[in-house]
């Protein structure tokens, strides 16, 4: 009687080993890149966002007749210049001198009309202005103001904890109030 011998298939526990040896190393050369993919991705939701509020301040300024500012803010009833843009910001109707909350003339209890107001963004992200104040108005024809009345343009450069060496993001903001993201010059606060 002839005895039939079948070959099984499968994986031996040696194979399974180098396999998954082989599957570490290459998350381990993959997982910097990730790092910097999540890095980069967190900067472009802070610039969008913020840019997201300069079209509504804008667009408010004009639906409005009125100046609408935005201003950094971490308790989101007050201006604090000292801050940074990730720390806060507020937009309101601002209709006492350009870029005080507390002055205004109508509004609500407090004295001013609060539209939006932001929360500080991821604590890993600064942003820093150039060439503005410290604050942005927009006058009733959707035009950047400065405080003497004068047209005014500049750059909102947000980095992360990368600083100069990291991917930066800038909104681009022009004197007639139009807006753009794109990769920054500047250096980072």
């Amino acid at each position: 009687m002839a005895v039939s011998r079948r070959r099984y298939g499968g994986v031996s526990l040696i194979e399974l080993i180098i396999v998954l040896a082989i599957a570490a190393i290459l998350v381990m050369v993959a997982s910097p890149s990730l790092t910097a993919i999540i890095k980069d991705s967190r900067l472009r939701v802070a610039a969008n966002t913020f840019q997201n509020t300069l079209a509504f301040a804008r667009s408010a300024a004009v639906a409005r007749s009125a100046a609408v500012t935005v201003c950094k803010s971490d308790d989101q009833e007050t201006c604090d210049s000292s801050l940074s843009w990730a720390q806060g910001w507020m937009v309101f109707v601002d209709t006492g001198d350009l870029g005080n909350a507390d002055d205004d003339t109508i509004g609500d209890i407090e004295g001013d009309q609060r539209l939006r107001v932001q929360q500080s963004l991821n604590t890993t992200i600064t942003a820093k202005s150039v060439d503005l104040p410290n604050y942005i108005s927009f006058n009733s024809n959707g035009f950047v103001t400065g405080a003497d009345g004068s047209y005014t343009s500049g750059e909102i450069v947000f980095c992360d904890e990368r600083g100069s060496s990291g991917r930066m993001r800038s909104i681009f903001l022009t004197a007639a109030g139009s807006s753009r993201v794109g990769d920054s010059a500047a250096t980072c606060p």
